[in-house]
């Protein structure tokens, strides 16, 4: 059976969208109906070959750079896309790009093109390509999604950049640690055999034959807890719990909360610069903070704004973005000027969140050290200590 995607209107009017089998448009729209649901608009969903991923930072930035770039020359959509596809490095882009070329000759639009794609293109995409195209001002839209995608990109490569020495880092240190304790330890087993250890000794020492005796229980059990946390991560609870520890985290929370907050700011000032209605375009920017409990708050804000709220008073109660996002939200609506006041914002909070990862990185990197230190100290005294007693009682 055929499946559509479609557009209907609720008995409050509110727009809901959504996916049903039918025979046709005919049967749709009696199934819509038996859900007190009013049919705006429908088309059949074509299916690929496989489920696409969604693309990358990267890629969307060049994607829309390149299609802003042609279309602010003149060109037509259709014409675009061909180059597109000429230049196009990997058949999985081909392959995309051929697929939006046969939606646009059915008629679609190219939001309903892009939307027919899955996950490949973000929400926050489709709705301002919407904009764009009942505004006429598409190529300006692409170019602004495409700074947004690049300086997205960025963030993320600066973050992806900074965590790599504290990984490697991380990682020697535990090398070390367990081979200290299956190798080095052992072997001073026969030294101290008839010798009055001290305390920290006696402990190392146990820590040291206990490891070695449980190794395979070590690992299955570090296999397993593995396991269990990949499930975990998984549950709506498990997320949501992990949403708020990430956020309330000593010196790493301020850091999230500024990611999140320029991240915010930036779709719900693009999308409302576009024209997308203040409660849509709420929804779809807390879709892309990836944080289940602050897309769990920002549900609260889209009713209290259905319920006739200022957006600055519904986001009082909001934990986990800056306070200073929410006067900025409020001077704007006074002034009129909410879509730059949020812009301006954005690009403030791109640069704290530069500093951030920056001073973050200056705090890890120390930290760990002393940690590896302190470890390696306590093992070494641990063995000087005997050493010490031994040479002394001669």
């Amino acid at each position: 059976m055929p499946k559509f995607k479609y557009k209907a209107l609720n008995l409050e009017g509110y727009m809901v969208r959504g996916q049903e089998e039918a025979e046709n448009r005919q049967d749709l729209y009696a199934k819509l109906r038996n859900h007190q649901l009013f049919l705006v608009k429908a088309h059949e969903v074509i299916k690929t070959q496989k489920e696409r991923k969604s693309l990358p930072l990267k890629e969307l930035a060049v994607f829309c750079r390149e299609l802003g770039t042609m279309l602010d020359s003149g060109m037509d959509i259709l014409s675009v896309l061909d180059v597109l596809v000429e230049s196009a490095e990997k058949k999985e882009q081909k392959d995309l790009l051929n697929t939006i070329i046969q939606n646009l000759h059915t008629g679609m639009l190219l939001s309903d093109a892009l939307e027919m794609q899955g996950k490949t293109f973000p929400g926050v995409m489709i709705y301002m390509v919407k904009a764009g195209e009942a505004s006429g001002r598409l190529s300006e839209v692409m170019l602004n999604l495409a700074q947004r995608f690049e300086k997205e990109n960025k963030i993320e490569k600066k973050i992806k950049t900074a965590m790599i020495y504290p990984s490697i880092l991380t990682g020697v240190s535990v090398i070390v640690v367990i081979a200290i304790f299956t190798i080095i330890m052992p072997t001073f087993q026969d030294v101290f055999e008839n010798v009055e250890l001290p305390t920290i000794t006696k402990w190392i020492m146990f820590s040291s034959n206990w490891f070695i005796e449980h190794l395979v229980f070590v690992i299955v059990g570090v296999i397993v807890l593995c396991g269990v946390i990949a499930v975990g991560m998984k549950t709506p609870q498990f997320q949501e719990g992990w949403s708020k520890i990430k956020l309330r985290l000593p010196k790493v929370g301020r850091f999230t909360r500024i990611i999140y907050t320029s991240r915010f700011a930036r779709s719900l000032g693009m999308l409302y610069a576009s024209g997308v209605n203040i409660i849509t375009a709420v929804e779809l920017s807390a879709s892309t903070l990836n944080n289940v409990y602050l897309e769990k708050q920002m549900v609260q804000v889209a009713q209290d704004l259905r319920e006739g709220k200022y957006l600055s008073t519904a986001m009082q109660k909001v934990e986990g973005l800056d306070y200073k996002l929410i006067r900025g939200i409020s001077v704007g609506e006074e002034s009129g000027k909410l879509d730059n006041i949020l812009s301006r914002l954005s690009d403030e909070y791109d640069e704290d969140a530069m500093q951030a990862v920056n001073r973050l990185l200056a705090l890890m990197e120390p930290l760990l050290i002393i940690v590896l230190g302190i470890v390696v100290m306590i093992i070494v005294v641990s063995v000087l200590l005997p050493i010490y007693s031994m040479y002394s009682s001669y």
